[in-house]
């Protein structure tokens, strides 16, 4: 893994995105940032961070996953902060498609953009933020945490964006053949809320629904059984957790 280091960007996803485009970076590299000022998040979302606090940094990748397969990325992603974080003593929860959780507030995002080539992702650039020493942020944010807000500890940044970077690429070499039902359950028992019986707003059903996650595809849609029976896959942009910040 190939490290680049810069004080100040507007968003290390951009930064990667247009060297991978002009062949540029031809490795698996990582580029992270003491200072980033339009950060990324999903949709139309940024990322607010405190200078040298946070670990702000995007990996790029030469995936090589099948499409019918692309939520891989955003698994192996996952599942390996969640077990570098463990490793530190930190249990955390996934919330579905791109958060890290601890105790119901977010300690870390994911946004992933890929690159598709017919059947195949050919790269991808992961970014993550992840909140490590920042003590205060911005009251307009529903419901931030830090890993400084609850130890009490101060965390060498460099070691967790080398340590991820890492986790994340040996994650995927290590999944990106094995079939994704082998994959599924591990990765929804880590999962928020995944089996509890909470408020949905889903598109295209007029009332808010009680259910719960039963499962992920492998496209990344996420699959809730209403307490009535009826099954709901939707996408990130087709349905709303009511019963969350």
């Amino acid at each position: 893994m190939k490290y680049i280091e810069l004080n100040e960007i507007d968003s290390t996803n951009a930064y990667l995105s247009e060297r991978l485009l002009s062949g540029e970076i031809t490795e698996p590299t990582t580029v992270f940032t003491h200072s980033q000022n339009k950060g990324k998040g999903m949709g139309q979302n940024i990322w607010v961070s405190d200078n040298d606090k946070n670990a702000l940094f995007s990996i790029a990748l030469f995936t090589e996953v099948k499409t019918e397969e692309i939520f891989k990325v955003s698994l192996a992603t996952s599942m390996a902060i969640y077990e570098f974080l463990k490793l530190k003593g930190i249990t955390t929860k996934i919330k579905w498609p791109n958060d890290i959780y601890y105790d119901g507030k977010k300690l870390g995002g994911i946004l992933i953009e890929n690159k598709l080539d017919g059947n195949v992702v050919k790269s991808s650039v992961i970014g993550v933020g992840l909140n490590l020493n920042q003590e205060k942020f911005p009251k307009w944010l529903p419901n931030p945490i830090s890993l400084k807000n609850i130890t009490g500890q101060d965390y060498d940044v460099k070691e967790f964006i080398t340590g991820i970077s890492e986790m994340v690429e040996k994650k995927l070499n290590e999944i990106k053949d094995v079939p994704f039902a082998d994959l599924r359950l591990d990765y929804l028992l880590n999962l928020y809320c995944f089996g509890k019986i909470m408020m949905w707003k889903i598109q295209g059903i007029k009332d808010e629904i009680s259910g719960s996650i039963v499962d992920v595809k492998p496209s990344g849609k996420i699959v809730v059984q209403a307490v009535s029976g009826q099954l709901c896959e939707c996408d990130i942009k087709e349905i709303k957790l009511i019963d969350d910040f």
